[in-house]
């Protein structure tokens, strides 16, 4: 898992959302729950959440 590729995923899938596209809540809720796991194992946060 690349929580900062995964974040870059989510915030595409999130703006076509709000842009009228439709969503793809099966993927969306993966990519959540996988940087949830990878982040309560001790991995690092997605580098967007740094700045």
């Amino acid at each position: 898992m690349d929580p900062t590729t995964a974040w870059a995923e989510l915030s595409t899938l999130a703006a076509d959302t709000l842009a009228g596209r439709a969503p793809d809540p099966d993927r969306m809720a993966e990519l959540i729950t996988g940087i949830d796991q990878w982040t309560a194992r001790g991995g690092h946060p997605p580098a967007q959440w740094s700045h």
